[in-house]
């Protein structure tokens, strides 16, 4: 086949194609107004029916709301161990301080006593 064969050929394929796809969405519906009336309520009831069944099935929810109070009590605790912590390395740093002032202060005693023994 030669290329204007082909070409022809494929155009007439492409018009059969819409002719059939314009006669199916255009033929007639032999319903009546009655039997198409009927059919868009039972298919509003199905929709309506699948869409409550979804909200009933809240597991999603109440998985996320387990998972949020996990993560709270989660969180709770362990800002409850950081308090104890840093109330435990304040009061070594408090005692810490308090060691070395002391010391400082013996160191002073012993310094204005080695210097007021020198004078004399």
């Amino acid at each position: 086949m030669n290329a204007l064969g082909r070409l022809l050929f494929i155009a007439i394929v492409l018009l059969l194609i819409i002719f059939a796809a314009a006669w199916l969405l255009n033929r007639h519906d032999h319903r009546t107004p009655e039997e198409k009336l009927g059919a868009a309520v039972d298919s509003g009831a199905a929709t309506v029916a699948s869409a409550t069944s979804g909200l009933a099935d809240n597991s999603a929810v109440s998985n996320a709301g387990s998972a949020l109070s996990k993560a709270g009590a989660e969180t709770s605790s362990a800002v409850s161990k950081a308090g104890s912590a840093a109330s435990s390395a304040i009061s070594e740093a408090s005692s810490d301080v308090k060691a070395a002032a002391d010391r400082q202060k013996q160191q002073d005693r012993q310094h204005a006593r080695s210097a007021s023994a020198s004078t004399y």
